[in-house]
């Protein structure tokens, strides 16, 4: 090929994948399509796929080609693909004949297919692998590929690579907007008749006179006062996490002494419904951050109450299993459905129950327990059957040398 002819070619190359480039796509297999529609016109090759590369399989996401038998979502095991050689090198590869490629002859696309010619690159979303993008023929590329179609393959991942970065952070965003706007109306709202009842409340106290009036108010203002200042933590705890300016510190405390505490922070709720706790196990050491493991337990303890009948149990037990302390909280109290237990540390499900005696919330408050419990690198899982009780179930290292911020 001439210098003339290669630079008019590669003008016109440009042009067509300019028009491309430039359009804004809502769908990502529109831009797929698109994509593959120009590929298959550029290096004059019958079919094109745009691949998902994940634990050693390969996954169609969008194709054209006349090819029978080819459908998307179809799963391959990766090493039975072309694009084992991509995903192998983490760059182009091109094979303008197949066949001649010693390594190449006995592979199963080969053998099936006789797929003769083959260009692909990698399509990386924040520096990881996500697959590829790919174009094949059936008959034998006796011009080769030219450096500036291998240039053109790669532009063509790249810019699907910053598509998909998008979607990811555009999705992100709008989670994180919902979960403002969200929680947000749901603080605005409970808000205002704590705080409401605390005003009316506090002018009663003054007019009434009697010492059993006077306590039965002081009574409600309390409690009206306490969920106020509990779903300010929640927020405060809640925002300090997503915004990544929370310190946790670790050191090396008591399990027992953490139960304890947190217990007796909350224990002025159990005794109004006559709850008993249970302690269970040796005191062990293990390193955590004391006051956010505490507002862990202080939630898990209020919400295992909430639930809870009059005069039942609620029961803390740990044990050591090789470098993890598990921590488990169980009542005896309502219980939960599936689908509750499959939406509670969910941010965009977390709605907020009455309790057995009445009892109000965020629905926030296992949501920051999570987020919690994962800054220490641990898990919290549940088990629970609706009308026989709830058990949580924390699992945390026992020992670690340093702080995280």
């Amino acid at each position: 090929m001439t210098s003339n002819k290669y630079d008019k070619d590669l003008v016109e190359d440009l042009k067509s994948l300019h028009q491309v480039l430039t359009k804004n796509y809502h769908c990502e297999d529109d831009l797929f399509q698109e994509y593959l529609a120009i590929g298959k016109k550029l290096f004059a090759l019958e079919t094109g796929i745009v691949s998902r590369i994940e634990n050693e399989e390969y996954k169609i996401l969008s194709y054209s080609s006349p090819l029978a038998g080819l459908e998307n979502n179809q799963v391959f095991p990766l090493q039975d693909t072309y694009c084992r050689e991509v995903f192998e090198k983490m760059d182009t590869v091109a094979f303008p004949h197949v066949g001649s490629v010693q390594r190449m002859c006995n592979h199963p696309v080969y053998v099936n297919m006789k797929l003769e010619s083959y260009i692909s690159t990698p399509i990386f979303v924040n520096d990881e692998i996500f697959g590829t993008i790919n174009f094949t023929d059936r008959s034998i590329r006796l011009e080769g590929f030219t450096s500036h179609q291998l240039e053109l393959i790669e532009i063509m991942a790249k810019t699907i690579g910053r598509f998909l970065e998008a979607k990811i952070y555009k999705e992100k965003l709008k989670s994180a907007n919902e979960t403002i706007s969200r929680f947000v109306g749901v603080v605005a709202h409970d808000l205002r008749n704590p705080l409401g009842s605390i005003l009316s409340l506090s002018e009663l106290v003054l007019e009434e006179t009697k010492e059993n009036m006077t306590r039965e108010y002081i009574t409600l203002v309390e409690e009206a006062a306490t969920y106020s200042i509990d779903m300010v933590d929640t927020i405060l705890g809640l925002s300090a996490i997503e915004s990544g300016k929370i310190q946790i510190i670790k050191t090396e405390n008591s399990v027992d002494s953490l139960v304890k505490n947190s217990w007796k922070t909350v224990n002025h709720l159990a005794l109004k419904k006559l709850i008993k706790h249970q302690v269970i196990g040796e005191d062990i050491t293990f390193t955590f951050d004391k006051e956010r493991m505490k507002q862990v337990f202080c939630n898990l303890y209020t919400n295992a109450i909430k639930f809870s009948n009059n005069e039942s149990k609620i029961t803390t037990r740990w044990e050591c299993k090789g470098d993890m302390i598990v921590i488990i909280v169980e009542d005896e109290g309502v219980g939960m459905t599936p689908q509750q237990m499959s939406e509670i540390f969910d941010v965009s499900k977390s709605t907020s129950t009455v309790g057995t005696n009445g009892e109000t919330g965020t629905g926030y408050g296992l949501l920051l327990v999570s987020k919690i419990i994962s800054l220490h690198n641990g898990e919290i899982d549940v088990e629970s059957t609706e009308g026989s009780g709830t058990k949580f179930i924390i699992s945390l290292p026992i020992s670690n040398d340093k702080s995280e911020d």
